[in-house]
């Protein structure tokens, strides 16, 4: 930690301390003492480390449940310095006794009190939204900043997300589900925007760095990002892998996609071009869109005839009744608000009224304009998929 009390009870804190003369005397002549537990703590400080105060090996400190690396020291070392250099009124690692909480960097803006937390190791979804809502209790905004990079592995335009990185996601309208963090050795924040998953843990995404010191409060990404989900001969070559994985490592008789489509008399390999297309926010849902838009047309599309209406309220309903089976599963994630599987369900209707398959005859009130057609074989399905890709390029 970067703060400890000294005997008359004065905070100390390490944050902008470079002079090695004065930290060392202050190693032989000042004790200090933890804020939360009042117990006595070293201070550490050397060539090759960053000033800091630590507890005794034999301490029960509640502050110390988890270990402090070199990374997390200095990534809140740099933001407390560059919340500062704003002029506004902040406090590192300020105990909040009434929350029984110590947030990295606690700051007022205008009346408002924001809390900082700077996190480089993974963290339970339990804990982190313990945590978010105690803040939310006492009207302090939370601010989680991830520690490193907004990807576990990045290879081209692909990335690859751990259930860590998935539990930062946030959404925006401009730029659809992101992720942003900080690294403090190359003192740049990192947003990866417009995620949009490949499989449950490889993504696509835009990927974007900013200076530490071209950035202010509140921590932003442009919105002049457009966002736009990939429709095209990649996504279908992915897609039919994934279907073949469904079909090799699932058990048919267990397996409630499988089995819904084998009693409609169809084949995984045989499913429609417009069954299993890529749309925004889609990474909410873990469940694959091949299935939950499979969904779609078996429980609200199959027995509609052309002109019959169907509503968005109805479709909404079919899955959350999937939902309440586990047929689909969507992600917890504490910083999307849950409308955000709606959005993601309306905007694939929105598709089928791009392709035709519907007309939105008011809002929220659909017409099957033309059937969903099934190939009846490989040889047309691929076809299928050839012309649908045909008229994307046309559109």
């Amino acid at each position: 930690m970067l703060t400890a009390l000294t005997k008359e009870g004065k905070v100390y804190n390490l944050a902008g301390c470079k002079d090695d003369y004065h930290l060392d005397n202050l190693k032989k002549k000042v004790q200090f003492y933890c804020p939360v537990c009042q117990e006595p703590v070293i201070l550490r400080a050397g060539s090759q480390k960053i000033p800091h105060f630590s507890h005794q090996k034999s301490s029960n400190c509640a502050s110390i449940s988890e270990p402090e690396s070199l990374r997390h020291m200095q990534g809140k070392k740099d933001l407390y310095l560059w919340l500062v250099n704003q002029r506004f009124k902040v406090y590192l690692e300020r105990y909040l006794p009434r929350l029984k909480q110590r947030p990295d960097i606690l700051f007022n803006k205008n009346g408002k009190w924001f809390a900082v937390e700077y996190q480089c190791s993974p963290i339970s979804i339990k804990l982190l939204t313990q945590r978010t809502n105690g803040y939310a209790k006492h009207h302090i905004s939370p601010i989680w900043i991830m520690g490193g990079y907004p990807f576990q592995h990045r290879k081209d335009a692909f990335f690859q997300l751990s259930d860590f990185h998935w539990s930062f996601i946030q959404a925006s309208e401009k730029i659809g589900l992101t992720l942003f963090s900080y690294t403090p050795h190359s003192r740049y924040f990192h947003f990866l925007s417009n995620i949009s998953p490949i499989s449950s843990r490889k993504v696509q995404g835009t990927y974007t760095k900013i200076s530490l010191d071209h950035m202010t409060f509140p921590i932003l990404l442009s919105n002049t990002i457009s966002q736009k989900q990939p429709i095209n001969a990649y996504w279908f070559l992915q897609k039919r892998k994934w279907l073949q994985n469904k079909i090799i490592y699932s058990k048919a008789f267990q397996d409630p996609f499988l089995i819904s489509l084998y009693e409609c008399n169809s084949h995984p390999s045989l499913l429609p071009p417009v069954i299993g297309l890529p749309v925004d926010y889609m990474g909410v849902c873990k469940t694959h869109p091949v299935v939950w838009q499979f969904y779609i047309w078996h429980d609200c599309l199959r027995f509609l005839k052309t002109g019959d209406r169907m509503t968005f309220k109805q479709v909404r309903n079919a899955i959350e009744s999937r939902k309440r089976s586990q047929h689909i599963l969507f992600r917890c994630l504490p910083f999307v608000p849950t409308s955000y599987q709606n959005r993601m369900i309306y905007l694939y209707l929105q598709t089928l009224v791009h392709f035709s398959y519907l007309k939105e005859v008011k809002k929220g009130t659909f017409v099957l304009h033309k059937m969903i057609t099934f190939p009846k074989n490989m040889e047309e399905a691929l076809l299928f998929d050839k012309e649908f890709l045909h008229e994307l390029d046309d559109k």
